[in-house]
């Protein structure tokens, strides 16, 4: 039987570490820069959909705000003990 891992992409990874060293642990994106950052915006929503990190209602209307899980630690945290 064969095992699958759970592996995050380097991009989705990048994220995910710049949002646990950022205050709270938020991530944060410009509704107008969703078109110009594409592979951002679709990576975050990658992470969003694998539960690694949630949205959250933005006080300012033109960002879009997200908060790392714990799960999304933990995947970060799993890919430094390995290596």
């Amino acid at each position: 039987m064969s095992t699958k891992r759970s592996r995050v992409p380097e991009l989705q990874r990048q994220l995910l570490m710049a949002g646990i060293k950022h205050h709270n642990g938020r991530l944060r994106l410009s509704k107008g820069s969703a078109e110009t950052l594409a592979a951002t915006y679709a990576a975050l929503l990658s992470l969003q959909r694998k539960k690694l990190i949630e949205p959250e209602k933005p006080a300012d209307p033109s960002m879009m705000t997200w908060k790392v899980t714990k799960a999304g630690k933990a995947a970060v945290a799993e890919k430094h003990s390995r290596r």
